[in-house]
């Protein structure tokens, strides 16, 4: 929400504290039992358990905003990456537990990223923009740490 994160006994279902926060919450997701978020201004940080924040990331370089949220695991590598939806259609991948960004791109230009979604299998996954757009992605780029080469871009749409 627009104060932080209301945290719940989930056995007893009582209220056991709030992280706060500055800005909006836009994304939760849970991975290997802590606890990522993401703000709308960009920031992304872990908390461990007891609700302890063990890593923060502030806005930097292009990445000053999120609006959607997916983990996955790179199809080679064998590596969880967090991937960060922005505004105007961007979305920047980054290698966990390192935090070390892989790279960005752009779905559609303009259309605010709305929802990435991990297909879970062969390194496939889903975006969708403000605009209506639908695009299926598949994390491309065989062996190494990084697919990247100068010039082009690691994913490529998704065999038909």
């Amino acid at each position: 929400g627009q104060t932080g994160i209301s945290c719940f006994d989930l056995g007893s279902l009582q209220a056991r504290g709030t992280i706060a926060s500055q800005h909006q919450v836009t994304g939760l997701l849970e991975c290997q039992g802590f606890m990522i978020a993401t703000f709308r201004n960009g920031e992304v940080s872990i908390y461990d358990a007891s609700g302890g924040q063990i890593f923060h990331r502030p806005p930097m370089g292009e990445h000053t905003s999120n609006t959607a949220v997916e983990l996955m695991m790179h199809p080679t590598a064998n590596k969880p990456m967090l991937l960060c939806g922005q505004l105007y259609g961007y979305v920047t991948a980054y290698d966990l537990p390192e935090f070390k960004p892989r790279g960005s791109f752009c779905c559609k230009d303009r259309s605010d990223v709305k929802a990435i979604v991990d297909a879970k299998g062969d390194g496939v996954f889903l975006t969708a923009g403000l605009h209506g757009d639908i695009i299926v992605w598949q994390w491309g780029g065989a062996g190494g740490a990084s697919p990247f080469t100068p010039g082009a871009s690691p994913f490529a749409p998704a065999a038909a």
